[in-house]
Parts: C-alpha cells; sequence; structure tokens
C-alpha cells in the first residue's frame, strides 16, 4: 500500500521517477535519486510523505495501551520527566515518540539512536548533529498520532497522503 501511495504521489507531483527506481543505502534506507520520500505504516493506516527539496521523514502510529517503562532506554530523561508529568502521559508518549521516529528516518539512522535525539514537544526546530530539523504534527483523527520531520521549513498544509483502510 505505501508503495502505491508512493507511486501516486510521485504522478500526482509530475515526477518522472517511479518506485521502479528505488534503491537501498547501506542502511537499508530506501531513496529515490532526485526525490525524497518516507513511508509509514500503523495498524490499518499508511502514510506517504514527498518532497524535492530536502530529507523528509514520517511516522504514524495507533495509539494503544503500552508499558511506558519498556521503552525507558529510547528517551532522554528531561523527555521523561515531561511524558510523567503531562496531564495525559500516554498522549505525550506518543507525540514524543512520532516526533523522534519521524527524525530518525528523515536522517537514516536507526531506532537505536533514538535516544541521542533530545526533542521538546513545545518547539518545532530540534538540532542533531549539526542539522536543524523541522516539525509538524499531524491531525489524522483522535485514534492515531503522527509527526513529519524535514531539514526544510514545513508550510502548512503540507501535502501528504494516506489511506485509512
Amino acid at each position: 500500500m505505501g508503495r502505491l501511495l508512493l507511486q501516486k504521489g510521485l504522478g500526482e507531483l509530475g515526477i518522472s521517477e517511479t518506485i521502479e527506481d528505488i534503491q537501498f543505502e547501506k542502511s537499508g534506507k530506501p531513496y529515490l535519486p532526485s526525490t525524497y520520500f518516507n513511508i509509514s505504516h500503523t495498524a490499518n493506516m499508511v502514510a506517504c510523505i514527498i518532497s524535492v527539496e530536502e530529507e523528509i521523514g514520517i511516522d504514524i502510529e495507533k495509539v494503544k495501551e503500552v508499558e511506558l517503562k519498556h521503552f525507558d532506554a529510547w528517551f532522554t530523561s528531561t523527555e521523561w520527566e515531561r511524558i510523567y508529568q503531562s496531564s495525559f502521559p500516554l498522549s505525550m508518549f506518543y507525540r514524543y515518540w512520532t516526533r523522534k521516529e519521524s527524525i530518525i528516518k528523515a536522517a537514516g539512522l536507526g531506532l537505536s539512536n533514538l535516544h541521542e535525539i533530545e526533542i521538546d514537544i513545545e518547539e518545532q526546530v530540534v538540532e542533531h548533529q549539526g542539522k536543524k530539523w523541522h516539525f509538524m504534527d499531524l491531525n489524522i483523527g483522535e485514534a492515531y498520532v503522527g509527526a513529519i520531520c524535514s531539514g526544510a521549513e514545513l508550510g502548512n498544509p503540507f501535502p501528504i497522503s494516506y489511506v485509512d483502510f
């Protein structure tokens, strides 16, 4: 489904590259030679984002009860403090998680790098490894949380395609 969304988006943007042009970095991250894209899926939803300007990442998550203690290693102590002090810790956890995962996807990093990135939910920009990354939270329904991260400023609205099936 993600590849179909990507192909549809490439066509709608008039980009000549196709899913047959996808290559893979050593890390396993898929890429197109002249177009940035990212795909995320959770439960019964798939989202795809495309940019011709800058690396981009997207993460969507279906909100479900989780044992927060199982994610201890992925967050900084400051982030945990903000999560637990929140009126809705589970909601805050997902906001942090989707932002952190969107940045590692944009930067081509792995999940093992999540704890190295400290996010402030109140800020729309974070600096990591000398580069500024810009965030936008997604409004995709009460059952889901999502975020976009890009090396370029994100206008509003930013074009995104998703399918809930």
